[in-house]
């Protein structure tokens, strides 16, 4: 009717599809198009994204630019974490410990980078599988309170995200906030647009286990033989991200958004749009 509209897009149907490299799923993509946005006014909705991918399927849509925000919307308090010059090089896993995480393939990694420790933060169902298999040099910490998961964050260099698809990845933003270096199994859409976002911060592996290893390797042997050098990579990394991924700076765009599709020129609408902000 005459009514606006805000899509809002989180995980979303075409980044999980276009990650099933088969024809069908091309299909499923426009199926499900033509039946959610099939009445919707361009002139009337507005549209948010978590990514460059998500932003681009629009477009090709019909969507204007100017009715399309980009906005990775995330909760991560860049405040909390600081950078560390650790003695010893780590590696941490910082997701739900599932198969479509990737979690399954921590302890081959972790076996084949044997003189590397490897920390695991989160639970999911591979919880007890994992500890069963986990080599030495692989700690599982389970479940941790806010504080106690930051210190293990900043006590880390690199954080690996083994996800096939990710609109965004909150957890690798996390490990930004305290100048880790992110290594992707694969190119995902989120993960695309945070190393675009912040350069050097995001390290591509190719899709494979062999990939992330000697990608691990990489960045140990750039610890071992420059340490300083290393520490100032990762001030560089949390000083760029904070200024794309805080959360202090997401609210303003957040608010600023709502205020463009809802508030126009009406003053009674700024605390309703304060109001939705907050709840987003």
């Amino acid at each position: 009717g005459r009514k606006k509209v805000l899509i809002g897009n989180n995980g979303t149907y075409m980044e999980f599809l276009s990650s099933r490299k088969i024809f069908v799923a091309s299909a499923l993509i426009n199926l499900f198009d033509s039946i959610f946005l099939k009445y919707a006014d361009r002139k009337k909705t507005f549209v948010h994204v978590q990514n460059r991918f998500q932003m681009e399927h629009y477009l090709k849509r019909g969507f204007s630019e100017e009715m399309i925000f980009l906005i990775p919307q995330c909760d991560v308090d860049f405040s909390k974490y600081e950078v560390r010059d650790n003695n010893s090089f780590r590696v941490l896993f910082l997701n739900r410990l599932s198969k479509d995480k990737g979690a399954h393939l921590i302890p081959e990694i972790a076996r084949i980078c044997s003189d590397v420790e490897f920390i695991v933060v989160g639970d999911g169902p591979l919880m007890e599988k994992m500890k069963s298999d986990a080599p030495g040099n692989m700690k599982m910490k389970g479940f941790l309170p806010e504080e106690e998961k930051v210190r293990e964050v900043e006590g880390c260099d690199v954080i690996i995200n083994l996800s096939n698809y990710e609109s965004l990845s909150i957890s690798s933003i996390e490990g930004l906030a305290a100048g880790l270096i992110v290594i992707s199994k694969e190119e995902t859409s989120g993960l695309k647009f945070i190393g675009e976002s912040v350069e050097g911060s995001v390290l591509f592996a190719g899709g494979s286990v062999e990939g992330v290893c000697n990608l691990i390797y990489q960045l140990k042997g750039e610890k071992e033989s420059g340490r300083e050098k290393f520490a100032e990579r990762k001030r560089a990394i949390r000083e760029r991200a904070m200024e794309v991924f805080d959360v202090a700076v997401i609210d303003k765009k957040m608010e600023d958004m709502f205020r463009k599709a809802f508030g126009g020129n009406d003053p009674g609408m700024h605390s309703a749009v304060l109001r939705m902000a907050s709840d987003s």
